[in-house]
């Protein structure tokens, strides 16, 4: 009787010591330590998901990562966000660390929501790219304050070096037509639409809208274009019976259209020219046009006389950067991808190099240098099922 009892004591004794063991000690988190569900740690759990299932079907588990705060987030919280998405990263199997592939983010600030947007390179090859956003709210704002330093007001025209990030813009309709503006060093986006003229920083995200006003019956299928010529900026629509001309500041401005550029036809989405009919055109340095004809052809037309004509058809926007010249690809508007074709022209010789297929209906392309860095960077405006976007690729 008496080992029963001792035998009994001894496993009870036991018995509360394992239990006391599988305890974990009370620790209480520290003032300022964000909560898991906060926005930043958000922002880096939505990244580090797309990012990880692009590595996966690659057979990736190890990689490069580079951000860029441009001091949109106080230090701390741009370290915490670093931290945050390098561990969502290895809950997914992907470590940090030497690798031919990188991952690089930048952080920008888009229709009042903070957004990362990030490129996965190969071998310093472009592979994919994509973004994640969050509220620029007080959400955000309290959790910032959290790290004991203030959100700055920061003036970005001081920093010259600052990269385009990708997506540039996030908008809520697709543009007639975008380009660059630039006063010295100082450059901005202009995107056209049927009503208006945009004039947007694309550093702060900050806008003005300038009235386009109608002269005709509205177009079903508005087309527009934007000219730049001798500082002066023709704003064309095929709702507008004459363009409307505007200097560099965007104050009206008078002048006529030279008489060698198309010009919209109303009501229709096509520029006219003598007895020609085109869907897109660009200037050449030489003077002459490259267009897109009404039979879905690129076509060269130099020294008063038609040069060259591209044997397959092409979709309906072109951006001249010579001796290359970008076309969009003939799809339908429901195709999940859509293609950038690239050709050469020389020596009044135009011919096919190569494409590259994006995620979206492509609907504008422009080359651009908007931070001066004497690097061109091509602007690709398209939609897909996530939105409109104006997106950041380098020129190949």
């Amino acid at each position: 009787m008496f080992r029963n009892i001792l035998l009994l004591i001894v496993i009870s004794c036991v018995f509360a010591a394992c239990q006391k063991k599988t305890v974990a000690p009370e620790v209480s988190p520290p003032a300022q330590s964000p909560a898991t569900d906060e926005p930043i740690h958000s922002l880096a759990r939505e990244a580090a998901e797309k990012i990880s299932q692009i590595l996966h079907e690659a057979g990736i588990s190890r990689i490069q990562i580079t951000l860029q705060n441009h001091d949109l987030l106080p230090p701390n919280a741009f370290a915490y966000l670093e931290n945050s998405l390098t561990a969502q990263l290895a809950a997914h199997q992907i470590s940090k660390g030497s690798s031919d592939w990188e991952v690089t983010g930048d952080l920008s600030k888009q229709l009042d929501r903070l957004t990362l947007s990030f490129s996965i390179f190969k071998q310093h090859q472009q592979i994919s790219i994509g973004s994640v956003s969050i509220p620029d709210d007080e959400k955000l704002r309290n959790t910032l304050a959290q790290f004991g330093e203030p959100e700055e007001q920061h003036d970005h025209a001081v920093h010259r070096e600052m990269p385009v990030p990708t997506p540039l813009v996030e908008l809520a309709e697709i543009p007639l037509d975008v380009t660059e503006h630039c006063e010295g060093k100082n450059c901005s986006l202009l995107l056209l639409y049927s009503n208006k003229l945009v004039e947007r920083n694309w550093q702060t995200g900050t806008e003005r809208a300038i009235a386009v006003p109608y002269s005709t019956q509205p177009s079903r299928a508005p087309s527009g274009k934007i000219l730049l010529l001798d500082h002066l900026i023709f704003v064309m629509t095929n709702n507008l019976a004459a363009p409307l001309v505007l200097d560099e500041k965007l104050n009206p401005a008078k002048a006529t259209l030279p008489s060698r550029f198309p010009a919209p036809r109303p009501g229709l989405n096509t520029y006219f020219l003598a007895d020609g009919e085109f869907y897109d055109y660009q200037e050449l340095s030489s003077g002459g046009l490259a267009v897109i004809n009404a039979q879905d052809r690129l076509e060269i037309a130099d020294h008063g006389k038609l040069v060259s004509t591209a044997e397959q058809k092409v979709g309906g926007s072109l951006c001249v950067s010579l001796p290359y010249i970008y076309v969009s690809a003939a799809t339908l508007p429901d195709q999940v991808k859509d293609s950038i074709l690239k050709f050469a022209y020389e020596n009044g010789v135009l011919q096919a190099q190569e494409s590259r297929t994006f995620d979206g209906n492509i609907y504008d392309i422009a080359i651009t240098d908007l931070n001066r860095d004497n690097r061109q960077e091509m602007l690709v405006t398209l939609r897909n099922e996530r939105g409109i976007f104006i997106e950041v690729h380098e020129p190949f």
